[in-house]
């Protein structure tokens, strides 16, 4: 356009190239897949990836994922950004199907939602943390401890990064095993729960920094089992973490004690000096 065109109307004239494109090549693949097969573009993607969504909703799928997500933290790198990046359209095409089915009076199938990873999978965040911040609460270690105050309640909301990288967590052998087998025993032990309607699947989302049992239950049509679920895995949860926490916490009071010796010894000398 003329330079004498002001930029907000040169504007509206670019926005003219994509409209024609799509009204030349979408549009008319739209009104054929209408005619021939009465479906929209949307529904006829959807039914191309029907495969992938069925096979992503097997259990061996979502360990897989989990595995891949949580070592990906322990190199320090946010492994649920990633993980969740790729499977967020299944998330979404799973709950779209359970809400379907469930205001026809079906009983919902799918189990690989976010609410699922977020409130059974990942219970306070990755590595689902939630108990390890409560047991840093009484820790020995005035390290673990100053971590426990500060992360404790960001934790109830699933935001567990300053626990991750303040611990630390990541790249810690010490909290290695825990932090890639407590997420695969709740998927393992949440996926039998759905998968034999002992809990109603998820239908609906909630934010996933709503507090564990809360998230599940709204997510999971108010059904009262799903709090129950989570409740009863935080406690596995916490015999799995224990062990590895006294360990890790063993090794700091042990540093701290050194350290506390070693100063107190520097103040003593500085004291006898004339």
């Amino acid at each position: 356009m003329p330079t004498q065109v002001p930029p907000a109307i040169a504007r509206s004239f670019e926005l003219l190239y994509p409209v024609i494109g799509i009204l030349l090549t979408v549009y008319p693949a739209s009104l054929l897949l209408q005619s021939e097969f009465n479906l929209l573009i949307p529904a006829a993607i959807m039914q191309m990836f029907q495969p992938l969504i069925s096979v992503s909703d097997t259990l061996p799928a979502i360990m897989l994922t989990l595995f891949i997500a949580n070592l990906l933290w322990f190199a320090g790198i946010h492994g649920a950004n990633i993980v969740t990046g790729l499977v967020t359209p299944i998330f979404i095409a799973n709950l779209a199907t359970n809400a379907t089915l469930m205001a026809q009076g079906i009983a919902p199938t799918q189990i690989l939602t976010d609410p699922y990873w977020s409130f059974y999978v990942c219970i306070g965040g990755s590595g689902s943390t939630l108990v390890l911040a409560i047991l840093y609460l009484r820790s020995r270690s005035i390290h673990l401890r100053t971590i426990g105050k500060l992360s404790v309640v960001p934790v109830m909301f699933n935001i567990n990064e300053p626990l991750l990288f303040g611990s630390p967590i990541v790249m810690n052998p010490a909290l290695f095993i825990p932090l890639l087998v407590v997420p695969l025993v709740n998927a393992v032990l949440s996926y039998g729960a759905l998968h034999l309607d002992i809990v109603h699947k998820m239908v609906a989302i909630s934010p996933w920094t709503t507090p564990a049992p809360l998230g599940a239950m709204i997510s999971a049509a108010w059904d009262y089992r799903a709090a129950v679920l989570v409740i009863i895995l935080i406690i596995i949860d916490l015999f799995i973490w224990y062990p590895f926490f006294k360990i890790y916490e063993k090794q700091l009071v042990n540093e701290e004690s050194k350290q506390q010796e070693s100063t107190e010894s520097i103040e003593v000398k500085t004291r006898s000096q004339p």
